[in-house]
């Protein structure tokens, strides 16, 4: 897109002639005036034509045209930059069908190039009787033709600004997220539009540190106060979650961040960061989290040992039964192998059926209730075991495996 170009191209060359037209317009119609043109235009260049964008016959605009570069003065001005002729145009070029159409003896022409230096434009005087020797000298040109690269340069770089600046804002809308600065020497802070609106302050509100400070909520204050200071005053980089209520009393979550940025002096000079407002993903996680405290108040009041196991067969979750069935802690049982449960020859061949059921997805164990030993924590010692009808469940990446003991050996 050439709004997120640098320098102008054609296409943005078109549109800022397009959208400052009239202002254009005007600066060629005192420029006509100056040099005495019967016919003057810019154009701009397309592969092996060009077309006009602005067209003046004396003071009145005219329609634009296209004409083929190959064969006219315009070639020679993308090659030289400049052509110039004080008569005779025509006999010069003879295929050139516009010069003949208009009887032109009088030609100027100059390229209008961007900063890069590449020719995108051409700025072209048509007289209808020879010039006169103190008519026009082509630096007078030349000077008109920098000053329209110059403005289509600056229009053009507004035009990116702005793009990138609504960019950001619509950016800083989707996510919830605003950008903040506080510029050490003249202690000011600086918000995004998007940080106003967390805070629910008005647009363009002088911020104060009362202001910045006043919403965390009040047994979070200390600590990002903390936060901050230690990135101004060592340049500590942070990222932390707080309680939040915004100016009209809104609960909230927040996560800001503070980076600090230096000058060649090693001394910190301002604090960038961001602030986003969190509070959707804090409900979803904290729904999360109340569910899964629900399941498992389920899971530790049924009689069956539930353990949840991955796909390599680590036991990830247990409920309390099977910690009391099999003897075990729940830090010394999460992290084992299911394996470690069974007696031979099932230890051996347990992973072999998860194997199975991973590359085929045909189940052997899976989702069939089966009866066969299981060894608690003392087995390891001695060989006492008890059957177990034993059920299989995948859910959601992982196996469930739900334990009822008919019997104690």
């Amino acid at each position: 897109m050439f709004k997120y170009q640098d320098v102008f191209d054609a296409v943005a060359f078109r549109h800022v002639v397009a959208t400052e037209k009239k202002t254009l317009t005007n600066q060629l119609k005192k420029f006509s005036l100056k040099i005495k043109s019967d016919l003057l235009f810019i154009a701009v260049r397309e592969a092996n034509s060009s077309s006009t964008l602005i067209t003046l016959k004396g003071q009145n605009e005219v329609d634009n045209l296209s004409y083929a570069l190959f064969g006219s003065p315009c070639e020679q001005v993308l090659t030289q930059d400049i052509c110039f002729y004080q008569k005779d145009v025509c006999n010069s070029f003879p295929n050139d069908m516009v010069l003949k159409e208009l009887q032109t003896e009088g030609y100027i022409g100059v390229s209008i190039k961007n900063e890069a230096g590449h020719n995108i434009g051409i700025l072209v005087a048509l007289f209808l009787a020879p010039l006169e020797n103190n008519q026009l000298d082509t630096f007078t040109l030349e000077l008109f033709a920098d000053y329209l690269s110059t403005f289509v340069q600056k229009c053009h770089l507004t035009n990116h600004t702005s793009s990138h600046i609504a960019l950001l804002d619509e950016v800083e809308a989707m996510s919830n997220t605003g950008a903040w600065e506080y510029h050490v020497q003249i202690e000011q802070v600086f918000w995004s539009d998007q940080i106003y609106r967390i805070y629910a302050l008005p647009i363009g509100e002088k911020v104060t540190a009362d202001i910045v400070f006043s919403c965390y909520a009040e047994h979070e204050r200390a600590r990002a106060l903390r936060m901050f200071e230690l990135s101004l005053e060592k340049g500590q980089t942070y990222c932390e979650d707080f309680e939040f209520i915004d100016l009209q009393g809104n609960k909230k979550w927040v996560r800001t961040s503070g980076k600090a940025e230096f000058d060649e002096n090693g001394d910190i000079i301002k604090i960038l960061g961001a602030f986003e407002d969190i509070s959707e993903h804090k409900r979803a996680l904290l729904q999360n989290q109340e569910r899964a405290h629900q399941i498992e108040n389920i899971l530790n009041n049924i009689n069956d040992a539930v353990i949840t196991i991955d796909a390599n067969g680590i036991i990830q979750h247990t409920n309390n039964v099977a910690l009391r069935i099999f003897g075990y802690q729940a830090d010394q049982l999460l992290g084992l192998n299911i394996s470690n449960l069974m007696p031979e020859p099932y230890a051996s061949q347990h992973h072999h059926y998860m194997e199975h059921f991973a590359k085929t997805g045909d189940a052997k164990i899976i989702g069939i209730g089966r009866q066969l030993p299981a060894k608690g924590k003392m087995a390891r010692h001695s060989k006492w075991s008890w059957p177990l009808r034993k059920q299989h469940i995948m859910v959601t990446g992982n196996i469930l495996a739900s334990l009822e003991i008919l019997a104690k050996d």
